[in-house]
């Protein structure tokens, strides 16, 4: 099945991330993704994530 190979939205995991935010990178699903700003929800509401094994 193709979306086995499309990456899960990096915010709620559960739908795909179709959506590449052009602040942090993550993909993300249509939900946590605004067109007017071309940002995922997290970065629109100044969150900070921190990738694992980063440090």
């Amino acid at each position: 099945m193709m979306s086995d190979y499309l990456a899960r939205c990096q915010v709620c995991n559960a739908k795909i991330g179709n959506n590449v935010c052009k602040k942090c990178g993550r993909s993300v699903c249509e939900n946590h993704y605004d067109m007017d700003t071309g940002l995922c929800s997290a970065c629109k509401q100044g969150k900070v994530f921190v990738q694992k094994g980063l440090r």
